[in-house]
């Protein structure tokens, strides 16, 4: 049975930028969370196609399933792909869309990536994979919004700006910050709780305690 999985995310940065982070050679092991129990064996010097492979060791439950992964679409900035040459499963197609968005000076990218897979044991709810597979790539998007905004951060460091925000961790507030942050600039949060943005935020803001109520 074939079964297709999802994970759509928002870039506040151009696809050239994102495309550039998933071809660094060392890409796979980057945005491998470090829980994801994998043992990388070989990695590709290039997302172009060739007869370059990515190999690697996935435990599940202390069992381990070999992998080999080669190329098989490239369309720089937009798309590229790999597929399964061997591992358990019966199919398995990786597609990495980097899709323009936003302004001509303000540029965004939505980052989907699509995996179709099957397996003769795979029964309706398949739970088993696409739970996993939500928790990873979950974490595998957190890392590449990181890694954009510490690329970003080298690249204007020379003209970074100081931008103070309040409502951070409201909706409007929350996702002003997210972007500015992804383009590089030093975001100060005006916060009344300082915990709950630093869970979202990380060590991505500097914070300061601030309420209307008592401003003082």
């Amino acid at each position: 049975m074939k079964r297709v999985f999802a994970k759509e995310s928002f870039f506040s940065v151009p696809p050239e930028v994102v495309f550039a982070l998933h071809e660094r050679p060392d890409a796979f092991k980057l945005l491998s969370p470090p829980d994801f129990d994998v043992e990388v064996h070989s990695q590709v010097s290039s997302l172009k196609l060739s007869e370059e492979t990515v190999r690697f060791t996935k435990r599940v439950a202390g069992i381990p399933f070999g992998f080999e992964m080669v190329h098989t679409g490239y369309s720089p900035p937009h798309h590229f792909s790999d597929e399964q040459l061997s591992g358990p499963f019966s199919l398995w197609r990786h597609d990495h869309r980097f899709i323009g968005g936003g302004w001509k000076q303000d540029r965004a990218t939505l980052l989907s990536d699509q995996i179709t897979y099957a397996h003769p044991l795979l029964f309706a709810g398949n739970f088993a994979v696409s739970i996993p597979l939500g928790g990873l790539f979950n974490q595998r998007h957190d890392i590449t919004r990181r890694e954009l905004s510490n690329a970003m951060k080298d690249k204007t460091k020379d003209h970074q700006r100081t931008i103070v925000i309040t409502g951070a961790t409201g909706l409007i507030g929350g996702r002003i910050a997210e972007i500015l942050i992804e383009k590089g600039e030093r975001v100060v949060l005006f916060v009344r709780n300082i915990d709950k943005a630093k869970k979202r935020f990380g060590d991505d803001a500097v914070y300061a305690h601030w309420d209307l109520a008592n401003p003082d």
